[in-house]
């Protein structure tokens, strides 16, 4: 059998439906139901159930997946370990995150790494959380940027690179500020860590409790945070907006149209040009941690652990 009907399989496993599956591969909608239709003929069973919307997997077509991404792991594996021995010769480094760590912490790592492995091709998926766990587990991608508490960790080995603040945001021009000068943060405080001098008792974040929140959204790991540093304080936010961009709530933040929850990599790292002000919440909920994981049972290749103490590297 092809190899590649194994991915014509798994993208309509995946999709359970001819016309998304088909848009994923880059192909056809009549190719890739020849193929299935070929796959099934050769192995004389029924994949799929093509009388439903979507489309359901059968018993023989759960097997098949199961093998097929067995395969493929095993495929990557072969093809990392045979690279490494040949010096990176025809060696590939495909790495997951999220649209906002993209635009704030991968420029440095990104520079330092292709500086020290030149000859390694670098791809980048970007998603949701959910998405490149999806993808992780599929053998789409190396290793992913995640948050600890997120991750799966039945599915999922993980090294710890990094610790994040949860830094409360707040608009320069909240007169709420003026109560609570001694605790605020400058742009400089975050680039050289200083958090520890500044903590700001969980109980005075009462003092926003009549205050429109900007949240992320409640599928996001943050949005978790934000809600129990607040009930950590007594009160339940008021949010104004809900968006999943971060960038969004930020710019608004500014704008003085409510308060927010931010983590520090983003404002040391993303060449913002304005800044609102800053509180670090004594709380152990104010942090967490970053982490790169990656399936258990998958080779870890040496680019894929060199971008790892990169990241190390750079963020700390």
């Amino acid at each position: 059998m092809k190899n590649y009907y194994y991915d014509y399989v798994l993208a309509l496993a995946e999709e359970r439906n001819f016309t998304k599956a088909a848009k994923k591969l880059c192909i056809s909608q009549p190719s890739l139901s020849q193929c299935i239709t070929k796959v099934e003929k050769e192995l004389d069973v029924s994949l799929f159930n093509r009388s439903t919307n979507p489309i359901e997997i059968t018993e023989a077509g759960r097997i098949f997946i199961d093998t097929a991404y067995k395969i493929r792991t095993l495929q990557y594996d072969l093809e990392n370990k045979t690279s490494d021995i040949a010096d990176f010769k025809n060696s590939s480094l495909t790495v997951g995150m999220t649209p906002y760590r993209c635009s704030t912490i991968l420029p440095g790592i990104l520079k330092a790494f292709t500086t020290s492995m030149p000859k390694v091709k670098f791809h980048l998926i970007t998603g949701t959380m959910q998405e490149l766990s999806n993808y992780a587990q599929e053998v789409s991608i190396d290793i992913f940027v995640s948050t600890e508490s997120y991750l799966n960790k039945n599915i999922f080995n993980y090294k710890v690179i990094a610790r994040e603040i949860i830094l409360l945001t707040v608009s320069k021009s909240n007169p709420i500020n003026n109560k609570l000068k001694s605790y605020q943060l400058s742009y400089d405080d975050i680039v050289n860590a200083n958090f520890d001098s500044k903590k700001m008792p969980i109980e005075l974040l009462s003092y926003f409790k009549d205050e429109p929140f900007l949240l992320v959204n409640t599928s996001q790991h943050l949005y978790k945070k934000s809600v129990e540093l607040c009930r950590l304080s007594k009160f339940e936010p008021n949010p104004f907006l809900i968006t999943a961009n971060i960038h969004i709530i930020f710019n608004l933040t500014l704008s003085g149209l409510g308060v927010s929850f931010t983590p520090h990599s983003f404002v040391k790292y993303g060449n913002l040009a304005n800044h609102p002000i800053y509180y670090y919440l004594d709380n152990v909920n104010s942090s967490r941690n970053l982490i790169a994981a990656y399936k258990k049972n998958h080779y870890l290749s040496k680019p894929a652990r060199k971008f790892i103490n990169i990241m190390k590297a750079v963020l700390n």
